[in-house]
This record gives C-alpha cells, sequence and structure tokens, in this order.
C-alpha cells in the first residue's frame, strides 16, 4: 500500500507539479519511544528519500531543548539521520517556528510538525499561521500509545496545537496517509 500511495504521489507530481514541505522533527526525550521503536526513524529516512529523489522538497528542521537546527538532506547522509536520538529535555515548536522565516513557512504546501503532542514549553498558535497562509499539520504515529485514551489524548493535542492531524499506527501507514494529503495540495 506504502508503495502504491508513492507511486501515486509521484504521478500527481509529474501532473501536477513537485511539492515544498517543511518538516520540524520533534527531539524530545518523549519521542525516543516513537523514533527509536515505533519507526519514526523510519519516517525520517523515507522523507529523505523523496527529497533525494526529487518528488518533493523537503526542508527539515530538528527541535527541542530550547535549540534548533535546519538539517540539509542532501548533504547528510542516511547513516547520520539514522543516528539522530530524540533526548532533549522539551520540544520547543513555538521557538523553532517563529525563528523559520515566514517566507519559507508560507512557500511550503504543509508545514509537518512530527510530534507525539506533548508540547510543555508553549503552545503554537495554529490560528496565527493558518491567516498568515501557513498551513500547519501535526503527525504522529500511535503504535508507542497502548491504550484507547492516550491515542485519542495525541489527536486531540495535535489539533490544538497544529489545528490539523494526521495519525497512524504505524511509520508505514503515516507515510502513506502524507503522501495522500500531500498529493491533493497544491505546488508552490
Amino acid at each position: 500500500a506504502q508503495a502504491g500511495a508513492v507511486n501515486a504521489f509521484i504521478r500527481h507530481k509529474e501532473s501536477n507539479g513537485k511539492r515544498k514541505l517543511v518538516l520540524v522533527w520533534d527531539c524530545s526525550g518523549s519521542m525516543a519511544p516513537t523514533h527509536n521503536v515505533c519507526g519514526g526513524r523510519e519516517l525520517l529516512l523515507a522523507l529523505a528519500s523523496l527529497h533525494r529523489q526529487r518528488v518533493a522538497e523537503i526542508d527539515v528542521w530538528l527541535t527541542g531543548n530550547g535549540r534548533h537546527h535546519q538539517l540539509s538532506l542532501d548533504s547528510t547522509s542516511d547513516s547520520k539521520l539514522d543516528a539522530i536520538n530524540p533526548s532533549h529535555g522539551c520540544e520547543s515548536y513555538a521557538g523553532t517556528l517563529a525563528a523559520i522565516p515566514l517566507a519559507t513557512l508560507q512557500s511550503a504546501s504543509a508545514v509537518v510538525c512530527f510530534t507525539d503532542g506533548q508540547l510543555t514549553d508553549g503552545d503554537v498558535n495554529a490560528g496565527e499561521y493558518r491567516n498568515k497562509g501557513v498551513n500547519l499539520v501535526g503527525c504522529a504515529t500511535l503504535a508507542a500509545h497502548t491504550r484507547k485514551e492516550s491515542k485519542e489524548y495525541v489527536r486531540q493535542a495535535l489539533v490544538r496545537h497544529f489545528g490539523r492531524a494526521i495519525t497512524r499506527e504505524t511509520p508505514g501507514e503515516l507515510a502513506a496517509a502524507l503522501v495522500q494529503y500531500f498529493a491533493q495540495l497544491p505546488a508552490k
């Protein structure tokens, strides 16, 4: 199913133009199980592959502990991407989004925020960003959350912080859902 969704995205790109995405990757300690065990690492590598194949233009920003770092997917090897280990004390989404030039956020088809929804150091005002023409989307894999209530908490937190949420159990399912979402967005 994931390969079919990727192929659909490629076909859509050929007929309707390439998508530009800004990916903000939560590197806080609470993301360690999601990243290391429940497929976050694999999702990051899959998105890097789409970027390197020029299927999508993807800017990656790592966020956590009051800091942010822009990561070049063109010059960062898969082994270095694989070595990313979320371990910081907080997410810093509000500060990282504020640090990314507004023109960069506005030029993206979507700004995808990969997180578990546990934002402890400041809310993101999704409405303010939407009013500025920024399409924020929170996304998460849910396999690390074993109770139905915690899965619903993640979905609600993503909607509260980012206005939209795309969640799936596994990274493969999330990748397919993201590709389907991206394919319907206008090229920028």
